[in-house]
């Protein structure tokens, strides 16, 4: 498998993170694509001959459709030749930009397909008709650019500050903190999160702190799982492997980094 990472065009920045494809002309090959929870939901477009197959359901995916937080582990199971570009959005962006409830997109996906309210089906067919992968970039930014103009707001800069403060702090900062930091009181913060990230600021502070201990422990050179441990503001080394557990479903060993 090849991946690329494409540069977000300014216009977009302020919802998208990052843009990545995914290539293989290996006909015949089964790449398995791993999806933890990361924070960031995204819209995935695909061209392959078979329809790619999400497991553990075995659920078979439509060719342009948007996902939600992933807390609970998944894979895509893609049969080549295929090509895979894929939008990472920021926290907020299916709220702004969709109007869809984030909490309904939890662990899930929403085809575009199926809602006639998104005019995306002509940007499918634009899309499988074009052959070159900035091409296909370029429509599905255009795509993303019309939806913003729809909107009447911007992102509510609240969540905007508090999200950014948890990135910053790789999860390890208290939810009170949080709070006093962006001056709203902490249930005005639990419905800003439920608004417009769909989980709890305490699930999403996890979720990062997750994503950094992941990052963590594929790094080059590591020796002690005890680094990680504390590096990430984990108590001790039963909470990490237990948590690790529950957004990976495999223990901590199996993802180090083998040099």
């Amino acid at each position: 498998m090849d991946t690329k990472n494409i540069v977000v065009p300014d216009f977009l920045s302020s919802y998208v993170k990052n843009i990545l494809v995914f290539t293989n002309e290996l006909e015949g090959k089964i790449d398995v694509m791993a999806f933890y929870a990361d924070g960031n939901p995204g819209i995935l477009y695909r061209e392959s001959q078979a329809s790619p197959l999400l497991k553990p359901s075995d659920k078979s995916l439509s060719p342009l459709f948007l996902y939600g937080q992933t807390i609970k582990p998944i894979e895509i199971h893609f049969h080549a030749p295929y090509k895979v570009i894929v939008f990472e959005l920021h926290p907020f962006t299916v709220k702004m930009i969709f109007g869809l409830n984030p909490k309904e997109l939890n662990d899930n996906c929403f085809d575009f397909l199926a809602d006639k309210a998104i005019d995306d089906s002509s940007l499918l067919s634009k899309l499988e008709s074009t052959v070159t992968i900035d091409m296909q970039i370029e429509l599905i930014a255009e795509f993303l650019k019309k939806q913003i103009t729809k909107q009447s707001s911007n992102p509510h800069h609240k969540i905007k500050l508090a999200l950014d403060l948890m990135v910053f702090h790789n999860g390890n900062i208290h939810i009170k903190k949080v709070a006093e930091e962006i001056e709203v009181s902490e249930r005005t913060l639990q419905r800003l999160f439920m608004a417009y990230v769909g989980v709890s600021p305490k699930q999403f502070a996890k979720i990062i702190q997750f994503k950094s201990s992941l990052a963590h422990i594929s790094e080059a050179g590591l020796k002690k799982l005890t680094d990680v441990v504390y590096a990430n503001g984990f108590s001790d080394q039963s909470h990490f492997i237990r948590d690790f557990k529950k957004y990976t479903g495999s223990k901590p060993s199996e993802h180090k980094r083998k040099d």
